[in-house]
């Protein structure tokens, strides 16, 4: 009878183990494989100063008025009289070349970085005093109204490869103008006038 018993208790043993879920008697894996792809689209941002305040030194200065000629030689007056005074001519003859078209260069003033198609093309364009396609402007000084700057000619000598230039490696690009300072008689600070920087693709 004992060894009954015992036969008994395994069998409902194994029975009761079958009936387990099985999560609980093994761990199971699945895998699957999804494909994935990312479409950027076209863009270009354009890096620039809201404002450029520009510094002609003395030094500077003193080289654009240039040397007058014959400074250093000796000059042969012959006097006039008239009643009592004498009067003499020197004709001393100071000449300042090119005040008047002063060739300007602001190297590093604006960049370019994007994300386009290769086959893009990105070109830059600078426009001078009230509108983005002007070329002309014109600086007052702040004292004196009567003495201005004259800004024409805008451009750029920089260029933009062509396709994208990621976003981390930009392209400095520089602005060109003509300068006309023959009207210029205040040492002031001048102002009145915009430079506009277009970056377009296509």
């Amino acid at each position: 009878m004992f060894q009954k018993k015992i036969v008994l208790a395994a069998v409902l043993a194994a029975a009761l183990g079958s009936a387990l879920p099985a999560g609980q008697a093994s761990a199971a894996t699945a895998t699957g494989q999804t494909k994935f792809t990312v479409a950027l689209q076209p863009v270009l941002v354009l890096d620039y100063y809201q404002q450029i305040d520009l510094t002609v030194n003395s030094a500077a200065l003193t080289t654009l008025a240039g040397t007058s000629t014959n400074l250093s030689a000796s000059k042969a007056i012959t006097a006039s009289a008239s009643g009592t005074a004498l009067t003499g001519d020197a004709s001393l003859n100071t000449s300042a070349a090119g005040l008047t078209n002063v060739s300007l260069t602001l190297s590093n003033v604006w960049s370019v970085r994007s994300i386009l198609a290769k086959s893009s093309k990105t070109t830059v364009a600078i426009g001078l005093g009230a509108t983005s396609s002007g070329t002309t402007a014109t600086l007052t000084a702040g004292t004196d109204t009567s003495s201005t700057i004259g800004l024409s000619n805008p451009g750029t000598t920089s260029t933009v490869p062509n396709g994208g230039t990621g976003f981390a490696t930009p392209v400095y690009g520089n602005v060109t103008m003509t300068m006309d300072l023959s009207n210029a008689k205040t040492a002031d600070t001048y102002s009145g006038g915009n430079i506009y920087i277009t970056a377009t693709s296509t």
